[in-house]
């Protein structure tokens, strides 16, 4: 029997677990594409009437119910015996078909998932802020102004000249100081 976690671990799987789940599924011809999923996902939320339904129709999608399991397997809240029985439950296959699916998913997800250590705050979830506060920064001593813009137009050029640099007149430069 497989440990359960403890809380301060989460189990992480690699970013192509997902795409190995989708191979699996499709080997034994239960994958559906994500236009079915919702098409019929769809058609069983017109029905409900309140928030709670509508949570209830998401949760009870094989695929959720899938991703579910295979967390709580990896965790230890399944035992490995009993995965065939819960994928029998969640695709209502045989129970040969169960196995060889648990099988193909231990040997290719659950073995590659890891468990990471995390670091849980110490606050009680009830003294906890529900939203965070945003950092607001101190207003200035002084009110900013906004630069303000001259109305007028520059003054218009019809007539650009080309001055080369001997043909500019020379000023007398007045940050020096004269030798002698």
């Amino acid at each position: 029997m497989a440990e359960k976690s403890p809380k301060n671990q989460e189990v992480i799987f690699p970013e192509e677990s997902h795409f190995v789940i989708q191979e699996i599924l499709k080997k034994y011809k239960l994958y559906r594409e994500s236009v079915e999923i919702m098409k019929d996902l769809e058609e069983r939320l017109e029905k409900a009437q309140t928030f709670q339904e509508k949570k209830e129709i998401a949760e009870q999608q094989p695929e959720r119910r899938l991703a579910k399991a295979i967390k709580r397997a990896a965790e230890g809240e399944i035992p490995l015996e009993d995965f065939p029985k819960k994928l029998q439950e969640i695709f209502n296959i045989e129970p040969k078909i169960a196995r060889d699916l648990a099988r193909d998913i231990e040997k290719n997800v659950l073995a590659f998932a890891k468990k990471v250590f995390i670091e849980r705050e110490a606050t009680p979830s009830s003294e906890r802020p529900l939203v965070r506060p945003l950092l607001v920064t101190p207003s200035p001593k002084e009110p900013l102004e906004t630069p303000k813009i001259p109305k007028t137009a520059p003054p218009k050029v019809e007539k650009a000249e080309v001055i080369s640099k001997e043909e500019k007149p020379q000023k007398p430069d007045t940050y020096r100081e004269s030798i002698g």
